[in-house]
């Protein structure tokens, strides 16, 4: 049996939705003694604990968490360090490979950003310092939507530093009010987030998730997106409702 928690104030990094997905799989019955397990962020804080109860689940999580690519400081030392039976970090494979993810994903920002220059010049200086930021998934619009959702819009994930601020409307696409109004964003867990973002998820007019048949049934257990996923009912507004469409006509697949 795993059970995970986070060290409030310390940053996740780039590849935590991995270790996520891997206690999701390790994850089963157990008994026996509860071992811990520390993973350090890229800073060297440790900011996840994982504890394992029974020897199989631990072997399993920690021969799973080697092959994505992390570290055990601990793996030759027979006692425990600071209440730790083992203490993670990224191998520079892995650093490299989220690096990789990063500037892909900086890339593709520039482009929209680049793409968008002639509605943001003239603007007042904190008016187009506000939009880049909601690109970003900074600034204003992530605050109002924190305030607004106070956690994932659909799972009960409360951990806000992991949540992502995700536009309906995709920033591109939209005009400078859409890309700050915080009814076209959704605050998503990061698995979410990715899937609604590639149309491979969408929600309909009553918040019920819509599964794209491009995303495989094994693929989305694996993701733990299941057609039992809804947007929390009282928090969906009417005004949400024509951004919705617009991401189900035209993002979805």
């Amino acid at each position: 049996m795993l059970e995970s928690k986070y060290i409030n104030g310390e940053e996740a990094p780039i590849y935590d939705n991995k270790i996520s997905e891997l206690i999701e799989d390790c994850d089963g019955p157990g008994g026996g003694k509860t071992m811990r397990i520390g993973i350090r962020n890229e800073s060297g804080k440790i900011y996840r604990v994982i504890a394992s109860t029974g020897l199989g689940s631990f072997m399993s999580i920690t021969s799973s968490l080697g092959k994505i690519g992390l570290v055990d400081e601990l793996y030759d030392i027979e006692t425990t360090k600071d209440g730790f039976d083992c203490i993670f970090f990224a191998s520079d494979e892995l650093i490299q490979q989220s690096a990789c993810e990063r500037l892909d994903s900086k890339a593709t920002i520039m482009n929209e950003l680049d793409a968008a220059k002639a509605s943001l010049d003239g603007l007042p200086e904190t008016e187009r310092a506000s939009l880049v930021q909601s690109r970003l998934g900074q600034g204003s619009f992530r605050s109002n939507l924190v305030e607004y959702w106070n956690g994932c819009a659909v799972t009960d994930c409360s951990f806000i530093p992991l949540l992502k601020a995700s536009h309906i409307k995709p920033w591109a696409v939209s005009d400078n009010l859409e890309r700050l109004d915080h009814f076209n964003g959704l605050l998503l867990s990061p698995n979410l987030d990715a899937a609604f973002d590639v149309g491979l998820i969408s929600f309909d007019g009553n918040g019920k998730i819509i599964i794209s048949r491009s995303l495989n049934a094994s693929d989305a257990y694996s993701l733990r997106i299941t057609q039992k996923l809804k947007i929390r009912p009282k928090m969906l507004n009417e005004k949400h409702q024509r951004y919705l469409e617009y991401h189900r006509l035209n993002v979805f697949r």
